[in-house]
């Protein structure tokens, strides 16, 4: 088991020092991906917070409406 690792490490370490500049252009395009998605993560969550915290701002605190109103009162508070 253990030299099939072996051979296994050494032809990886071949492929890579053998053609550099296609390794080095494959690592940073791995590299901007991984950034990109974790970024992209990061966005998304802070984005998320931003609009839960915009939603509890927005409204009334107290709507009073007659008892036998039948209006959609979501609509009507969320129009500005």
């Amino acid at each position: 088991m253990i030299p099939e690792l072996v051979s296994l490490a050494r032809l990886v370490v071949h492929n890579l020092t053998r053609r550099r500049l296609r390794s080095a252009v494959l690592m940073g395009a791995v590299a901007l991906v991984a950034a990109l998605g974790f970024l992209s993560v990061d966005l998304l969550g802070r984005l998320e917070l931003s609009l839960l915290q915009g939603f509890e701002r927005l409204g009334a605190d107290l709507v009073v409406v007659r008892a036998d109103a039948q209006v959609n009162l979501t609509q009507a508070m969320l129009r500005v």
